[in-house]
């Protein structure tokens, strides 16, 4: 085998045990947890009323929530309404710091960020920073010829709105790098599994939908540069 790899792996496996060491002390911050066993019983997490009955002794922050009653999110009849103090989590950052150090360009930028999270690979499978799932049911009320009438599930949504001339507005930025590894990567994946194709309803499927919302137009809907 490869001096260099050896050396590499030695190299990885010291990082582990030093973190396997840290972990052991106690040394993973003011909320500390850490699960060694396969936890059993499990709930069912098809229910809310059942999700919760596994062993939940190493489970930081357990939250059910329940949002009941047809007025409790309001009754709308234009736009788009949000009722923050009906939601498990709220919170808002607001910002007066920060420094961009060139003219032309975001090189030497900061961040101000309302949660970041960190992870660290050094299993198999999946690490994941933020997974989530939905079920739509909806309440049978369903009104109108149009899907977008009716009851939908969304895994991420939000807005972002300009003040002032010249600001920028980046609603999904990822940044992939290989650092020096032979790497797979794709930029964006969405897997679509369809059963019925009826089509009622104007229903239809889109891998990815860009729609433009006002009579200014932009330059492109999608653009592919390749940066040296």
């Amino acid at each position: 085998m490869d001096k260099c790899i050896i050396d590499e792996c030695r190299s990885i496996l010291a990082e582990c045990r030093n973190i396997l060491k840290q972990c052991k002390s106690g040394g993973q911050g003011q909320l500390k947890s850490k699960v060694e066993s396969r936890p059993s019983p499990l709930g069912n997490y098809d229910s809310i009323l059942t999700a919760f009955d596994g062993d939940l002794t190493a489970v930081q922050f357990p939250i059910a929530h329940m949002i009941l009653g047809p007025d409790v999110l309001g009754k709308p009849t234009t736009g788009y309404l949000y009722t923050p103090e009906a939601y498990p989590h709220y919170t808002v950052l607001f910002n007066n710091s920060g420094y961009n150090h060139g003219f032309n360009s975001n090189v030497g930028r900061t961040a101000a960020c309302a949660y970041r999270t960190a992870v660290h690979q050094y299993g198999h499978g999946d690490a994941v920073a933020y997974n989530a799932t939905a079920f739509v049911m909806g309440d049978g009320n369903l009104k109108g010829n149009s899907f977008l009438s009716n009851p939908a599930g969304t895994l991420f949504n939000g807005d972002i709105s300009a003040g002032a001339d010249g600001v920028y507005l980046n609603p999904y930025e990822i940044i992939c790098l290989d650092n020096g590894k032979d790497v797979a990567c794709v930029g964006h994946v969405v897997n679509l599994k369809r059963d019925n194709n009826t089509g009622a309803n104007e229903v239809f499927w889109n891998g990815i939908r860009i729609q433009e919302q006002r009579q200014k137009k932009y330059r492109c809907r999608i653009h592919a540069i390749r940066w040296i």
